[in-house]
């Protein structure tokens, strides 16, 4: 080799007498017979190197002990704690400089002469130094491989080393880099583990070339030792250098497996595949274990296996390796156990693409991928042998997962791996659970249940969460049922922390509502058949309670815009209890909601639906009665919505309360087309009530309901008006009540009388109890009075209401100045008016009647003034007037009396007015002539005013 090599152009020029000289300089100072300086000897070292081709080996041989002389003093400096940047080697940095100069220059110049010698003479002194210094005080363990490559790396004699050993790699070729690879691999077997830094260093600059040849060597030495074992645990007792190859392999690889992922994982493939080829040696066929083995010894490799069991193993690859496995050897249940525990420990410790390798499992478990199929399971047994194997792999991984999670005491340390890989896909695996089929079922749910127990109570409502707002079957909710039964024991709040969750992400997202109010309404009906089955027993928490305490968030979804969601709210609502403890201010926020609903479901054209619907509303209501706070303001709201502008049509309203069905006939409006329709006449002859000559406007009243569902909806609302009012009676019944159950209280006629008069009257002024002179309110109150009666007309759910009223002591007395208004504007129609009989003003007679059977109900007038009514129908216009004017006076003076004075007769100077009108009207009013003459007579003992006056002393 040595003829081989040329002496660069620069030794030409030398003299003889120059070498001679460096050489007997070398020979004497390299032996000590004389003390010449390291610097002087080493440059004399090189001259020789350069000029003399035969002095290489021992020129080599001494620059052996210039770098273990530098390597000792940096260490040296190291352990004395001197860590001043450059103060590390500062005799020998510039030789050391110019030796690696001076290789790297043969190298890069004569790479096919040069490459060999200092290729095998670097890495044997790198092996060296190594060994050497691996026991300093300040050298880490041999097992730190990224700390040990950190401190070599920072020693200036061994990295120039490194840099050499990295250009011979770089500059190498042809058949000699596959032997500069096996001396690399040779050394690290001397040498190890101490050398492992140097080769995990030269792979990380050539990962292709060391990777698959270190994966190759693993393998040899695994063969060699565990090749006999099928399941690689635990390794037999053999030599120290085994054990250390195997380890140096698994330091290597795991240290470039951080770099270089995909070279790993692309070796690791083809060694796989190699051995599944037709003719394959023992050693090949190992490989499985090989690689399951490698994968148990760190999680780098098992990352990377998991990648290569992921992405690139098909079922056609499995069915070799079954083949494989049943010709080696015949069936040991033995063997396959140790396989398969040596499996369930991997998958336990797997939380890298955890949720692919338990995705791949179900699959060649339950069915074979769609790409994969190949025939009928019948066809080819091995088929069936692999899918029984995965079976068996998901029931034994599962059993381990639940003894770890219900292990008590539950131990904090005892972290699962595969379970935190799957924490991020709680949400997949549930979807794959919903769109498949047993067994996978059975499986994936006691994952979930493992899953929600391991991971901590968040990732258990997550779990649950998800089932509530995926879930639209009743099997589902069985599983779901499972499930919590399971995560109950150790998470007793975990319904309420899945309720805020699942409230939470509704707010956000505005989905899935509907069939999470399925499945709650659902488990409460399950909760509430549970107690009434197992006598208030149950065997879990109960979901009743939790949930009632989210009725504040649930409740807003009674104004969405769906009324199927709406309607389902209130079914939900209807099986909650309201805590006791809530506020009052949750409560009228919850009757407002409630009271909306009710309205707006009788918009709804299904009669049936209508019905079940707004009677839910009022048995809640009534439920919300029962403070009688919340029954005042439910009272209000009630009243407010039926006169309100959006719901008053709901009732008969009448004038502008069609609006919005106008509106949506007509959506774009023109003021000049509105007025171009008024006449074609000129603008001096229209007005805002008519036309000159054709008399007043008709009204643009649009009957938007007919006349069955305005009185559906009249019954409606005064049942809701009357639960709530009568909250206290549990014995009510529609048609059976006694007199004294339909009566109202008194407080509760009173609040109710406040709203109406609140509502009905323009403002506060004249409201008082007494009734003035009929010329006060025909001087002073016309205009009040006529937007009053307006209303009344307008809205005929307001009689109503007030004959409701009329039934509470007290009540109607509260609204005298509604019923005063009524009556003054009544007084100026029939005087004013021109007909011969009252009959021939309907509208004007049915008023009146109405207000006259008001006032009986409501106790203000007594017999036999309380059948006025009665004759209106046959008498004149100013008949009825002189009447109405009696009834005036009689309220004018005895309003301030109590209805129990009231009802000990009438004086007789307020019938002589109807005696007289029965005398002229016998022959039409025969009939009624015993309703006023038959009445016990007053107890005249004195002027009615002295009557009053004299009560008042008494009391």
């Amino acid at each position: 080799m040595s003829t081989d090599i040329q002496v660069s152009n620069k030794s030409t020029s030398v003299s003889p007498e120059e070498i001679l000289c460096n050489v007997s300089k070398f020979i004497r100072g390299s032996t000590h017979e004389i003390n010449i300086p390291g610097e002087e000897l080493a440059r004399a070292s090189l001259f020789l190197l350069r000029t003399l081709p035969s002095s290489r080996q021992a020129i080599l041989e001494y620059l052996c002990s210039v770098y273990d002389e530098a390597v000792n003093e940096h260490l040296s400096r190291q352990e004395m704690g001197v860590v001043a940047k450059g103060a590390d080697e500062r005799s020998m940095s510039p030789i050391i400089n110019e030796i690696e100069s001076l290789i790297i220059g043969f190298i890069r110049s004569q790479p096919d002469a040069w490459t060999p010698i200092i290729s095998s003479w670097s890495i044997d002194l790198l092996g060296y130094i190594s060994r050497k210094y691996s026991e300093r005080r300040s050298m880490p363990h041999s097992s730190s491989l990224n700390e040990l490559l950190f401190l070599w790396m920072t020693c200036s004699p061994t990295k120039s080393l490194i840099r050499i050993t990295s250009e011979c790699f770089a500059c190498a070729s042809g058949d000699f880099a596959n032997r500069s690879v096996n001396a690399l691999l040779e050394a690290s077997v001397r040498h190890s583990p101490h050398f492992d830094w140097v080769v995990a260093h030269i792979g990380s600059c050539f990962p292709k070339t060391i990777i698959s040849r270190v994966l190759l060597c693993g393998l040899k030495d695994y063969h060699q030792h565990l090749g006999g074992q099928l399941d690689g645990l635990p390794p037999p007792p053999h030599s120290s250098a085994g054990e250390s190859k195997m380890s140096s392999v698994v330091q290597i690889l795991s240290h470039m497996a951080l770099q270089h992922a995909r070279d790993v994982r692309q070796a690791m493939w083809e060694l796989f595949q190699d051995s599944l080829g037709e003719t394959v040696s023992e050693m090949q066929m190992s490989c499985p274990m090989y690689i399951l083995h490698l994968s148990m010894m760190t999680n780098l490799l098992m990352q990377t296996a998991v990648d290569v069991f992921v992405d690139c193993v098909t079922f056609g690859d499995l069915e070799k390796l079954c083949l494989q496995f049943s010709q080696k050897k015949p069936s040991c249940a033995k063997d396959v156990n140790s396989l398969m525990n040596l499996i369930i420990h991997l998958l336990m410790k797997c939380d890298h693409r955890s949720n692919h390798v338990i995705y791949l499992l179900l699959d060649y478990s339950h069915g074979l991928p769609k790409q994969d199929v190949i025939g009928s399971l019948s066809e080819n047994p091995l088929q069936i042998e692999i899918h029984f194997f995965c079976s068996l792999i998901m029931n034994r991984l599962v059993i381990e997962l639940q003894r770890v999670s219900n292990a008590r005491p539950p131990d904090p340390s005892a972290e699962v791996p595969l379970l935190r890989g799957l924490r991020s896909h709680a949400v997949s695996l549930l979807q794959m659970m919903l769109s498949s089929s047993e067994p996978k079922v059975t499986w994936l749910v006691r994952l979930l249940s493992c899953l929600a127990l391991h991971c901590g109570e968040e990732c258990a409502a997550e779990v649950l969460s998800g089932f509530l707002t995926t879930c639209q079957e009743k099997l589902c909710m069985t599983h779901f049922m499972q499930i919590l039964q399971d995560v109950q024991s150790k998470y007793p709040d975990i319904i309420s922390l899945c309720a805020s969750k699942i409230i939470t992400s509704m707010l956000e997202n505005g989905n899935s509502v509907e069939p999470v109010l399925l499945n709650f309404i659902q488990l409460c009906q399950w909760e509430i058949e549970e107690e009434s089955k197992s006598m208030g027993r149950l065997l879990i928490s109960p979901i009743i309670r939790p949930l009632s305490e989210k009725i504040a968030t649930f409740v807003t979804y009674l104004s969405s815009p769906n009324i199927g969601i709406s309607s389902k709210v209130m079914a939900l609502l209807m099986l909650l209890r309201i805590p006791p403890e809530t506020s009052v201010v949750h409560l009228i926020r919850l009757s407002v909601q409630v009271v909306g609903f009710f309205f707006r479901c009788l918009l709804l054209s299904d009669v049936q639906e209508k019905l079940r619907i707004s009677e839910s509303c009022i048995k809640y209501l009534r439920q919300l009665s029962e403070k009688s706070p919340i029954q005042s303001a439910i009272l209000r709201y009630l009243v407010e919505g039926a006169l309100s502008e959006e719901f008053s049509v709901l009732f008969g309203a009448t004038g502008n309360r069609c609006k919005q069905q106008q509106d949506l006939k007509r959506q774009e409006v023109s003021l000049m087309s509105e007025n171009q329709c008024e006449s074609n006449c000129s603008t001096s002859l229209v007005f805002h009530v008519g036309m000159i000559g054709l008399g007043l406007k008709h009204s643009s009243h649009i009957n938007c309901f007919d006349k069955a569902d305005e009185t559906l909806h009249r019954q409606l609302l005064l049942e809701a008006i009357w639960m709530c009012s009568h909250h206290g009676n549990e014995s009510r019944n529609g048609c059976t009540a006694s007199v004294e159950e339909r009566r109202l209280k008194a407080e509760v006629a009173r609040s109710l009388a406040l709203v109406l008069l609140e509502l009905v009257s323009p403002d506060v002024m004249y409201n008082s109890v007494n009734w003035p002179d009929e010329d006060f309110m025909r001087n002073n109150t016309v205009e009040r009075d006529l937007l009053i009666i307006r209303k009344f007309n307008e809205n005929p759910i307001l009689w109503d209401i007030m004959d409701f009223v009329s039934t509470g002591p007290g009540g109607l007395r509260i609204c005298s100045s509604v019923l005063r208004s009524i009556m003054a504007t009544l007084l100026i129609r029939w005087e004013s008016s021109r007909e011969k009989v009252a009959s021939s003003q309907p509208q004007d007679l049915s008023v009146t009647q109405r207000i006259l059977e008001l006032m009986r109900k409501g106790q203000l007038l007594p017999e036999p003034l309380c059948f006025t009514g009665d004759l209106l129908p046959h008498l004149t216009p100013y008949e009825v007037h002189l009447l109405l004017l009696n009834i005036w006076r009689f309220m004018k003076e005895t309003s301030i009396l109590p209805p129990s004075k009231l009802q000990q007769g009438c004086h007789p100077k307020y019938i002589e007015v109807i005696h007289s009108i029965l005398h002229s009207n016998i022959s039409h009013l025969g009939h009624l002539y015993a309703l006023f003459c038959n009445a016990s007579p007053f107890p005249v003992t004195m002027d009615l005013k002295e009557s009053c006056i004299e009560l008042f002393r008494r009391q």
